[in-house]
Parts: C-alpha cells; structure tokens; sequence
C-alpha cells in the first residue's frame, strides 16, 4: 500500500538460513516476480517455478541469452 524508497542496496535473505521467498504483484497477477528461497528459482507469473527462471505465458524480448548447460 504505497512506495518504499531506497538509497542504497537491497538485500534479501543475505544469511540464506531461512530459504525466504520474496514476491512482487501487479495489478492482475499475485506473482508477477516470485523469488522462491527454497528452489532457488525465479517465477515470472508463476507461484511455482520449477526451473532456475521460469515464466508463465508470453513475453516478447528483443535480446535473451541464456548459457543452456543440458537440454532435456
């Protein structure tokens, strides 16, 4: 319910003890940006990424590269 402004970085679960998650809403989505701690995995319109970034729906991106260690 508001802004929040910061001056310097921002770190998030630094001691990794507790595998915090960390979510970002939009105004029609809950997890537009969810950091789940435990799966150490990023969700892009998803509350359950199963890959280290994984997004849900369409997206459009200009440049994206991606070092693809095994495909499976």
């Amino acid at each position: 319910t508001g802004g929040a402004t910061f001056s310097r970085a921002v770190t998030f679960n630094e001691a990794s003890a507790n595998d915090l998650d960390f979510r970002m809403e939009s105004a029609a989505n809950t997890h537009q940006f969810f950091l789940d701690g435990s799966a150490d995995a990023i969700g892009i319109q998803t509350s359950s990424p199963t890959y280290p970034l994984d997004g849900s729906g369409s997206t459009i991106c200009g440049i994206f590269t991606i070092d693809e260690r095994s495909i499976g």
